[in-house]
């Protein structure tokens, strides 16, 4: 039960509440060197080694296939509109020639814009249908694996961040 005047947070589709720890272990990196890892003086180069021990940290914890986790292969981003947009359009800036990508009807809306933009450049875009309780039908997915061209991509959002519900992404990667 709450009491009059406590906060309820309610929007965790935006943004999360930083959990303690986290703030700890931010707190004492800002306090111990505090600088940009673009910089190229002392402080500078520590905290871009900083950086980059985190990221291989997180590289090996995604379980990374490579021999030795390096930065380069972990991208980190600003937030989810970010992510989705570096995923989805970087195949048409990496000078891809068009190709097929499927994605879930329900995708974030920075994936489902992403894929409209690349369907204007010439890309085939199909969308997989979700059931009344908003999962993926996987029937669907597989009759669209089955017809036209592999897809270079298949996005299905695992967890939504509106309503909560978690895609079957284990058996989404076995069909495909």
């Amino acid at each position: 039960m709450t009491q009059p005047g406590e906060l309820i947070y309610l929007d965790y589709a935006a943004t999360t509440p930083l959990d303690p720890i986290v703030l700890q272990a931010m707190m004492a990196c800002y306090q111990q060197i505090g600088a940009n890892p673009a910089s190229q003086h002392r402080l500078g180069r520590q905290a871009r080694r900083q950086l980059e021990d985190a990221t291989e940290a997180i590289g090996r914890h995604l379980g990374a296939s490579i021999d030795v986790p390096r930065p380069d292969r972990v991208i980190l981003t600003s937030g989810g509109t970010e992510a989705n947009n570096l995923a989805l359009r970087g195949w048409y800036r990496a000078g891809q020639s068009p190709g097929r990508i499927l994605v879930t009807a329900i995708e974030h809306p920075s994936s489902l814009a992403a894929a409209d933009e690349l369907e204007r450049w010439g890309w085939q875009i199909d969308r997989i249908r979700v059931n009344a309780a908003g999962q993926v039908e996987l029937q669907h997915l597989d009759d669209l694996l089955q017809q036209g061209p592999s897809p270079r991509l298949v996005s299905v959002m695992w967890a939504n961040n509106e309503t909560g519900v978690l895609q079957p992404v284990e058996a989404v990667v076995e069909q495909c």
